[in-house]
């Protein structure tokens, strides 16, 4: 599997957990936060998540967000994404 790929489902086990492990930070599901859509840049080690509503993945003060950060190995950059932007 390329490296892409396993950053990519590392970061949807996270949210959603795997097979019998629950999801690692409470409150947040793909579902729930509109995520759009995921890329990756080797370049940089970044995560790009495309969301609706990214304040959810945020959390209070950025809690959520940081918790999600620690856990992951790489950087996270978070982008709102607006569904009817797409279709101009």
């Amino acid at each position: 599997m390329s490296k892409t790929k396993d950053r990519k489902m590392d970061f949807l086990n996270i949210i959603d957990g795997v097979g019998d492990m629950p999801p690692q930070v409470e409150g947040v599901c793909s579902m729930d936060i509109g995520l759009c859509k995921l890329t990756y840049e080797e370049k940089t080690d970044t995560l790009n998540v495309y969301l609706r509503r990214p304040g959810l993945l945020i959390g209070k003060k950025g809690i959520k967000i940081d918790r999600i950060q620690e856990l992951f190995d790489c950087n996270i950059k978070i982008i709102e994404y607006n569904l009817l932007d797409e279709e101009k």
